[in-house]
């Protein structure tokens, strides 16, 4: 079931005991069920939830808001009744980045869209297809505009981070701003790596599931709204541990066991490796590849990308050709561009 934030408002109204109730005669009573379980497990209502024999909700009874149920509802109230400074739809996350670290970007984006349920067109992610500037627009302009009015700017701190001159100017823009900023750092970048200001905050670590799951939670008492349940985006940050760990050296410390990263397995393996091919596909036919550079490159266990490239490589229509103990001749279907 798709989440409704109306419906999830409504709901939160109706604990609030304010008259007039809420009119909920256009939903279902399994659509207030599902919806209110996701507001008791959120820890803004009190109330209690009935499951059928395959644990499905069926019935839900909201006895009263908590007090960060109200809290919820005042901020919310605050960011209706805040003017706005433009006539364009508000930006609720702007996240910067460098052009290299798109596909961490993307899945930070999906995860984000299924944990709190914001719309695509309220991300902006320059790089990213669907969360790109608009046509015939001054990028500085525009640029500016969301960096400084965006109601999170959300920092993705990488190795290329540093050497990117738009993510370093988006980040003394924002905090010049002194409006909230989330910081998070991803693919080997250590504290020690964090340079004058930068210093004064916390910054999550994008390959620990406890971090990310920690951001979804801060990042929704800021918007306000509404976290999914985690089980709901598992998957989604699984995604993300596994691409923030690329590039990780690992005999560095943040490889160390206790440090968050976690062990690969299969499926964590072949998505590494999809989206490597599907990145360099065009540029690798012919391509002769060492297996161990590969596995240290990605950041791979040792033997990973030689027990599963062959067949992720198949499925991109591509295929391997033996060149020695631990090489093989990339082919590729696809004519160079």
């Amino acid at each position: 079931m798709r989440r409704d934030q109306e419906l999830l408002h409504k709901l939160l109204l109706l604990a609030e005991g304010e008259e007039p109730k809420p009119d909920l005669s256009g939903y279902s009573e399994e659509q207030q069920a599902y919806h209110a379980a996701i507001l008791i497990d959120s820890g803004l209502i009190d109330g209690k939830t009935v499951k059928n024999h395959v644990g499905k909700v069926s019935g839900a009874v909201i006895v009263d808001l908590t007090p960060q149920g109200h809290d919820f509802l005042a901020r919310s109230r605050r960011q209706v009744n805040q003017p706005s400074t433009s006539k364009m739809e508000q930006i609720d996350i702007f996240v910067s980045h460098c052009q290299r670290d798109e596909d961490l970007a993307k899945a930070i984006i999906e995860l984000l869209m299924e944990a709190l349920g914001i719309p695509r067109s309220r991300i902006r992610c320059t790089s990213v297809v669907g969360h790109k500037l608009p046509g015939g627009t001054s990028i500085e302009t525009k640029l500016r505009q969301e960096i400084n009015e965006s109601r999170i700017f959300l920092g993705l701190l990488t190795p290329s981070s540093w050497d990117s001159t738009y993510v370093m100017f988006e980040l003394g823009a924002r905090w010049g701003v002194d409006k909230y900023w989330c910081l998070i750092k991803a693919r080997g970048t250590q504290v020690g790596d964090l340079k004058g200001p930068l210093l004064a905050y916390r910054v999550p670590d994008a390959s620990s599931e406890e971090d990310l799951a920690q951001m979804i939670d801060d990042l929704a008492k800021e918007l306000p709204a509404v976290p999914q349940n985690f089980a709901a985006f598992q998957a989604k940050i699984r995604t993300v541990v596994t691409l923030a760990n690329l590039g990780c050296n690992p005999s560095s410390d943040s490889a160390s066991p206790g440090k968050g990263k976690p062990a690969f397995d299969t499926a964590d393996i072949e998505t590494v490796l999809t989206g490597w091919i599907g990145k360099n596909l065009y540029s690798l036919n012919d391509e002769v590849i060492t297996f161990s550079k590969l596995d240290a490159e990605l950041g791979l266990p040792s033997g990973a990308s030689e027990t599963c490239l062959q067949e992720v490589a198949e499925k991109a229509g591509a295929k391997l050709v033996r060149r020695g103990k631990e090489t093989i001749l990339f082919q590729s279907s696809f004519p160079e561009r």
